[in-house]
């Protein structure tokens, strides 16, 4: 008696490294490296070998060579990827590398503002002993949580679906999508969303905003800012000057060496017969030839202010004047 028997289909088993969010992961990785390579590392070693020639940083002919270069890097980098990434990659693959690159953009964002408030509070008020170390080991932990909630949220199954639905919908593939459906609305969506981004572009261009932090937009690191010391003053003791003849300090490292300044090592001049409304310095009152020789020593800043105030197209004595008759007037007041 013959007897009929259902073979189930065999199910391939995924292995981890086969899964969407890891190969997600990975394209979000060699995204960031050539992101690195071509605007870090390329334009360090260019202008290194450029100015081991000994011609100058500002040329155009340098910039427009690295231009070219970094573009052709550029083709290359995507190229390989495109390779690595093969014809015919797993559904949602593309969709995930670019949620994944939002997501670690945005935790790079939390954490330099949440580090802006920590650093604020280590510097300016003191707490957790003022220490530059904790401040940093408490914001690299902070980061770390960030990325490991990012990361355990990017591997829920209904985020794999999402990311599948996503890159169904033909945003991340250059063929057309339903090219015959629907072309009136996405163009107006288009012209939306170029009005919107070209308001807020001028809208920040009109308020400053581009203007403000560094003139490359670079997002510091929290917890390494430098400070440059001008004129040290009688401060002894300070790190020696740089190949560039200036000195570069740690802004916690200067903090440090203000707070270790005696005030009574430093002079305080006053004006003759002024009432002394400061407590907690040593005074020394000039005797009336005194004060008239440092007003006559001084004459000459004055002198030379008042000729960089004229090549700029202002009436610097005026200024001068104007300046020296609200003094008067407010320290009678």
């Amino acid at each position: 008696m013959a007897v009929a028997v259902k073979n189930s289909p065999e199910v391939a088993s995924t292995g981890v490294w086969d899964r969407l969010p890891v190969v997600s992961l990975v394209g979000v990785v060699y995204v960031l490296g050539c992101l690195g390579v071509v605007f870090k590392l390329i334009p360090t070693l260019w202008w290194s070998a450029w100015e081991a020639m000994g011609l100058p940083t500002t040329s155009i002919v340098g910039m427009s060579l690295l231009g070219l270069l970094m573009l052709a890097a550029a083709g290359v980098l995507v190229f390989l990827g495109a390779r690595l990434l093969g014809p015919r990659p797993a559904a949602g693959v593309r969709a995930g590398i670019f949620v994944g690159l939002v997501g670690v953009l945005l935790i790079l964002l939390l954490t330099r503002w949440a580090s802006l408030w920590i650093e604020h509070w280590v510097y300016d008020l003191g707490w957790l002993g003022g220490s530059k170390t904790v401040g940093a080991a408490l914001t690299a932990g902070l980061g770390l949580v960030l990325l490991l909630i990012g990361a355990r949220l990017f591997f829920q199954q209904t985020v794999e679906k999402l990311l599948v639905r996503f890159e169904a919908q033909g945003w991340f593939h250059a063929h057309p999508y339903k090219a015959n459906q629907g072309q009136r609305v996405r163009r107006g969506t288009i012209f939306g969303i170029l009005l919107i981004v070209g308001a807020g572009v001028w809208t920040l261009m009109a308020h400053g905003t581009l203007r403000r932090g560094t003139p490359d937009w670079k997002i510091d690191i929290p917890f390494t800012g430098k400070v440059i010391v001008e004129d040290s003053g009688d401060v002894k003791d300070l790190p020696p000057a740089g190949p560039d003849g200036r000195i570069v300090l740690d802004r916690f490292v200067l903090r440090d060496i203000n707070k270790s300044v005696d005030p009574a090592d430093h002079v305080k001049v006053v004006a003759p017969n002024a009432s002394d409304k400061l407590t907690g310095n040593t005074i020394y009152t000039l005797s009336d030839a005194e004060a008239k020789e440092f007003i006559k020593v001084s004459q000459a800043i004055d002198d030379e202010w008042v000729a960089e105030m004229n090549k700029r197209n202002f009436d610097g004595k005026k200024l001068l004047e104007t300046a020296r008759t609200l003094i008067a007037k407010h320290s009678k007041a």
